[in-house]
Order: C-alpha cells, then structure tokens, then sequence
C-alpha cells in the first residue's frame, strides 16, 4: 500500500505534476478536496479521477473525506 499519491500506479505524469504543483501528495490532502475541484486543475481527466478513487478505495477513504479511516 503507497502513502503518497505521486506513487499510485497509472497515475499519468501530467495529473502528478498537477497534483504536485497544488500541493496534493498526500492521502489526507486528496481526500478533502472534491472530485470536481480535482477536473479543474491542467492535467487531472476523468482517467486520473478515476485512478484517484480507486487509490483513496483501498485505503478505505473517498473524495471529500479529511479524516483518516480509524483501524
């Protein structure tokens, strides 16, 4: 399981420049924004949402979601 979000594999180098440039590296930081705060930015499609909700899936987390899952 990764921690960082620029490590997701299939996340396309454009979305992860994005991700990057607006400070979104973590789990934590993803999962507060929305979905379609996330489509705005240069380089973040539907492919890399799609990639983004699997991700924060496995982690047992969703968009809009700042609290870590307890375990």
């Amino acid at each position: 399981m990764t921690s960082r979000i620029f490590d997701i594999p299939g996340l396309p180098a454009p979305a992860r420049r994005a991700l990057v440039r607006n400070g979104l590296t973590s789990f934590e930081a993803v999962a507060a924004c929305d979905e379609r705060d996330l489509a705005v930015l240069h380089g973040v499609g539907q492919r890399t949402i799609e990639v983004l909700r699997r991700a924060l899936a496995e982690q047992g987390r969703g968009f809009g979601d700042p609290t870590p899952p307890t375990r």
